[in-house]
C-alpha cells in the first residue's frame, strides 16, 4: 500500500465519522464498539479461557505482522536506493 492509498482510507474514515456525527450515530457506535471490546477482553482472560476449555490453545500470533513490516521496510529502502 502506498501513501496515497493510506490517505484515501483515512479520508473515507473521516467522512464516515462526520456523517455519523451529523446523524447523531457516533455516540451509539462508540458505545457499541466499547462493549464489543470489553466482551473480547473478558473472553480472552485466562480464567474464561480455562472455563471454556481454551486454556492450552495458543493466542493469536502476530509474527506475520512483524514479518510484513520488515518486507515493507526493505521495499522502501530498495526504492530509495533506486532513486
Amino acid at each position: 500500500m502506498n501513501n496515497n492509498e493510506g490517505i484515501h482510507w483515512l479520508d473515507a474514515g473521516s467522512v464516515g465519522v462526520a456523517v455519523a456525527t451529523f446523524f447523531g450515530w457516533l455516540p451509539n457506535i462508540a458505545a457499541l464498539l466499547s462493549v464489543v471490546w470489553l466482551v473480547l477482553r473478558i473472553w480472552e482472560m485466562d480464567t474464561v479461557r480455562e472455563w471454556t476449555g481454551r486454556k492450552d490453545k495458543i493466542p493469536m500470533d502476530l509474527n506475520w505482522l512483524r514479518d510484513a513490516i520488515k518486507v515493507e521496510q526493505k521495499r522502501s529502502d530498495d526504492d530509495k536506493e533506486q532513486g
